[in-house]
């Protein structure tokens, strides 16, 4: 080959790498100014806008650990141990507090994390589908709203975001072993920032086993060495909470959600009660049996919830199936009335929309609307519409990939955009929610990217 050849190969080379370079630039200066004037606008006018109903708790768990080096929820002693939280944005929180930052400092570092999701989401999307595809689910996450706002909210959901996109790309290397072991070592720590994630590794462990690009033994290996990661990053958990609690389990909030959402979501819709009076009705029933049980702390409270949600889902498990899955449209579509409210500071009812949806008569919606406020109601309707658009793009990228793979023999890209979607649609349950489709969007931006029309898509420079 010539030196003329040579020259053409790595100036073609140089383009292919600097393409993506330049589609990473443009999104990413745009995507940082519109967090930076959101953050702006916050501090400014809204301080209380940073903050959601869990930003308080993690913020003394965070304070806790610094000063006193105890995991608790308690602003006074005797600052009893905490399992209803996990560990892992409390220890993102503890140095930021050190170094004095406030809460629009801590909203200031998790912008930078919202720009290596856009980073992640682009290579794991180019990776699999291609650079246009890649361009369009950055875009689709980059502006975003529930992901600009809780960019800029002290909460772990752009944080467990990243990981479970790091995780994801690791684990979808083709052939390589030890990516696959820093995937359980990801998926592990996901989980310690957000409990959603805790069966994150197992499931990522399956997806390596249906990767048909390699080999069945060398798909067993990367599905042994991710699982055996995991546990040994979330061991120490375990084991604190045995030593603290005598109860190997990793955290008190799966109970209490199972319990007074998933199984009070059924009870509501089945009999036509309100949630808060079936819930009230669960507590009165979950405290008779742990008073009869004897010895109780924290954890051991929370395996007596979990029992009695699964007596109540199994009770009807036909129509407890059914509102499982009336929470995947909601996780997809919800415009998230309560974030809205939170930023701009719009008076609301005071009966949750959870509420009305489970068990107040239609009429009790209509009203429930019409108390919104009409800037409120204009901005949830246009980004519904947008939510719908995206998400019927989803869909048609998700057969499109499919009936290629099927033609093609080649099913990476749907087993992995589309399983870790699955995933979480799964693990969310009845209870869909604005706040839940963040770590989800980039994986709905993908599909929805390879959904859209070639002809519709411009020619990549």
């Amino acid at each position: 080959m010539d030196s003329r050849h040579l020259f053409a190969l790595s100036e073609i080379d140089g383009r292919d790498q600097a393409g993506p370079r330049k589609d990473l630039l443009r999104i990413g200066v745009l995507a940082l100014a519109v967090r930076l004037v959101v953050l702006l606008a916050l501090a400014w006018r809204n301080p209380a806008g940073l903050a959601n109903g869990d930003t308080a708790g993690y913020w003394t768990l965070a304070e806790n650990l610094r000063l006193r080096r105890i995991f608790s929820r308690a602003t006074e002693p005797p600052f009893a141990p905490d399992a209803f939280r996990t560990p892992g944005y409390p220890a993102f929180l503890w140095p930021l507090q050190g170094l004095g930052l406030g809460m629009a400092g801590v909203a200031a570092i998790q912008i930078l994390i919202s720009l290596a999701v856009l980073v992640l989401t682009y290579g794991l999307v180019k990776k699999l589908l291609g650079r246009r595809e890649a361009r369009i689910a950055c875009l689709l996450v980059a502006f975003d709203p529930m992901s600009v706002l809780y960019a800029v909210t002290v909460a772990p959901e752009v944080l467990v975001t990243a990981l479970l996109l790091g995780a994801v790309a690791l684990a979808s290397l083709r052939g390589n072993v030890p990516g696959a072991f820093l995937a359980g070592i990801v998926s592990g720590l996901s989980a310690l920032v957000k409990p959603m994630a805790l069966y994150l590794a197992p499931w990522l462990s399956a997806l390596c086993l249906l990767d048909a690009r390699q080999p069945l033994r060398e798909r067993s290996r990367k599905a042994g060495l991710l699982l055996l990661a995991a546990a040994l990053t979330l061991f120490p958990w375990f084991f604190r909470n045995w030593r603290v609690y005598g109860v190997w389990h990793f955290t008190s909030i799966q109970g209490y959600n199972l319990l007074y959402y998933n199984a009070a979501v059924l009870e509501a819709a089945r009999t036509g009660r309100p949630i808060s009076e079936v819930q009230d009705e669960l507590s009165a029933e979950l405290e008779q049996r742990v008073e009869s049980a004897g010895l109780r702390n924290e954890l051991r409270d929370a395996l007596a919830m979990e029992r009695l949600a699964r007596e109540k889902i199994f009770a009807h498990p036909v129509r407890y199936g059914l509102l499982h899955l009336r929470g995947i449209p909601t996780s997809l579509l919800d415009p998230g009335r309560i974030e809205w409210a939170r930023v701009f500071g719009f008076a609301n009812p005071h009966w949750g929309f959870l509420e009305v949806l489970s068990a107040a008569p239609q009429r009790n919606l209509v009203r429930f609307l019409r108390e919104l406020p009409a800037l409120q109601l204009g901005l949830m309707l246009c980004y519904f519409l947008a939510l719908l658009a995206v998400s019927g793009l989803a869909c048609v990228g998700m057969w499109r990939l499919c009936v290629q793979g099927a033609r093609t023999g080649s099913s990476h890209a749907p087993v992995w955009l589309l399983g870790a979607l699955v995933y979480q649609l799964l693990i969310v349950g009845p209870i869909g929610g604005a706040r839940f489709r963040v770590p989800m969007w980039p994986f709905v931006a993908a599909l929805a990217a390879a959904g859209i029309p070639r002809r519709w898509q411009r020619e990549g420079s």
